[in-house]
């Protein structure tokens, strides 16, 4: 049996109009031809590091230990923050220091942490405004050419954070909030299947998403309820959703990401 070839993921908010991405996966080919490149997204939204976040957070179980996972959404390019690189559970990524990769790094029980400061490992030439391609892409061809990790930098305690999945409770009710929308407008939540035992039969549980309530409790799928009608289910990844069956919810409930979610439930008799 051969050889599984080195495979890289990349997320970015370079879109395809423009040759960024193209010319990132030129580097990685320059310096390991034979690696296979995965394209989780190029439609992040410019900057916004908390959707980069939540697409690696959802994808990263499916993928093979010893995956790269590459990550260029990076409003502080230039600037003071660090590059890294991570081992978490077998896997690698690397990404600009600003909390992308924490969510998914938290999934694995050890995590090794450097920082991506040995310049050797880089393009000669390293412009102020595209480290995707001349600091990043070299770091992920680096590994997927098989070079150790502790070669590529120096080893951190202190990457940024970022609190995802930051829910509250008082034992009666949940407070979460909208991390994702996805492109037929559903409303993922970071509120998880198991926080909602303490409500018991999720039929009769009151959502709240903004100013909104969302009737008729917890369902399994959108063909639970009438066209048009939204409905809350809990999505392939575990979380709490809202969708308007054949409809687009964020629209109708006029819904933004970070809007407050709540769950109470039907009455103050538990």
């Amino acid at each position: 049996m051969s050889e599984r070839r080195p495979l890289v993921t990349m997320i970015t908010d370079f879109g395809t109009q423009d040759a960024y991405v193209g010319i990132m996966k030129g580097v990685i080919a320059g310096i390991a031809p034979e690696t296979h490149i995965i394209d989780l997204s190029h439609q992040v939204s410019p900057q916004d590091v908390q959707k980069a976040a939540f697409l690696l957070w959802s994808a990263v179980e499916v993928f093979p230990a010893g995956s790269i996972h590459l990550v260029v959404v990076d409003p502080g390019v230039g600037s003071s923050r660090r590059a890294i690189a991570a081992n978490a559970g077998g896997h690698f990524f690397v990404a600009p220091d600003n909390g992308v990769l924490w969510p998914s790094l938290q999934r694995f029980p050890k995590i090794r942490v450097m920082h991506l400061d040995k310049p050797e490992f880089w393009r000669s030439e390293v412009s102020h405004t595209f480290h995707g391609r001349d600091i990043f892409s070299p770091i992920a061809a680096h590994l997927a050419a098989g070079r150790p990790l502790p070669e590529l930098g120096t080893p951190i305690d202190d990457p940024v954070e970022m609190d995802l999945f930051d829910v509250e409770g008082d034992g009666q009710r949940i407070w979460g909030r909208v991390i994702e929308i996805d492109r037929f407008g559903n409303l993922c939540t970071n509120i998880s299947r198991g926080l909602l035992r303490m409500f018991g039969d999720l039929s009769g549980v009151q959502l709240h998403v903004g100013a909104h309530q969302i009737h008729g409790g917890i369902h399994q799928t959108f063909s639970d309820v009438g066209v048009g009608e939204m409905v809350a289910y809990f999505n392939s990844f575990g979380l709490l959703e809202i969708a308007a069956r054949n409809g687009y919810a964020a629209r109708m409930l006029d819904v933004q990401i970070n809007a407050p979610v709540w769950l109470e439930p039907e009455s103050e008799e538990f």
